[in-house]
């Protein structure tokens, strides 16, 4: 399918999608007719995983660096007909590994949200009780004079 089409169907902007899919273009198997790239369909959960760790605030620097160590790169062939196919082993496998990996993150992030929030509340609980107990204390104390 094409990049419009992919624009459609994950809500990425065109623009966006060109972006990644210029700059990480290493990760994607790309068959060219012409001058268009066609991309398969099961590339789709890369491309999002890819916005998702750009929405986390990493650049394309850090996501081709995460990419390289976790997924098999692609090589380019022309046929005799003069298509180009870029291709590899087993992406599948390693969309499955990403996919993984970035939910995983997403727990981690928000249990540590959770446990932030927990350690606020409970700071602020000991507060609420240390100047309840003063009270008692002074209250104690004038009523013992």
């Amino acid at each position: 399918m094409n990049k419009s089409k992919i624009s459609d169907i994950t809500g990425i902007p065109y623009s966006t999608l060109s972006r990644i899919l210029s700059r990480l273009n290493h990760f994607f198997d790309a068959k060219r007719e012409g001058k268009k790239r066609l991309y398969r369909e099961s590339q789709i959960n890369l491309i999002e995983k890819i916005r998702d760790l750009l929405n986390e605030g990493k650049n394309y620097d850090e996501i081709y660096d995460f990419l390289s160590e976790n997924h098999a790169q692609y090589m380019e062939t022309v046929s005799e007909e003069g298509t180009v196919t870029i291709h590899s082993g087993e992406p599948p496998r390693m969309y499955k590994a990403i996919e993984i990996i970035a939910n995983q993150e997403k727990e981690i992030k928000e249990l540590k949200k959770r446990v932030a929030l927990l350690e606020s509340k409970m700071e602020s609980e000991r507060i609420d009780l240390l100047k309840e107990i003063n009270e008692m204390l002074l209250e104690f104390m004038k009523n013992n004079r």
